[in-house]
């Protein structure tokens, strides 16, 4: 069953993520291991047959096939990736 509107599980997913890194960073922590699906890389896509995905590689958020689920991985892990980013690194989200 999928929620009526995205928001209603995207939302929380993404703002989640952040007050965990958040109150990770202010404790002192390292690294964070946060779980994933493989949801976040492939929805939207037309891989072709042997291709490999990595780190740079993403679902399309806004395509029609996309579900309030995979929605909610794919910005989830953009939101922890920026995170990261805008934060020098100091967390290594694995």
């Amino acid at each position: 069953m999928q929620p009526k509107d995205d928001a209603d599980l995207v939302r929380p997913a993404v703002d989640g993520a952040k007050r965990a890194l958040r109150a990770a960073r202010y404790a002192g922590a390292r690294q964070v291991v946060m779980t994933s699906s493989a949801v976040s890389e492939i929805t939207g896509v037309s891989p072709s047959a042997g291709d490999t995905f990595t780190e740079a590689d993403w679902s399309d958020a806004t395509s029609p096939v996309a579900t309030p689920y995979a929605k909610s991985m794919t910005l989830t892990e953009r939101a922890a990736c920026y995170f990261v980013r805008e934060t020098d690194g100091v967390i290594d989200p694995t």
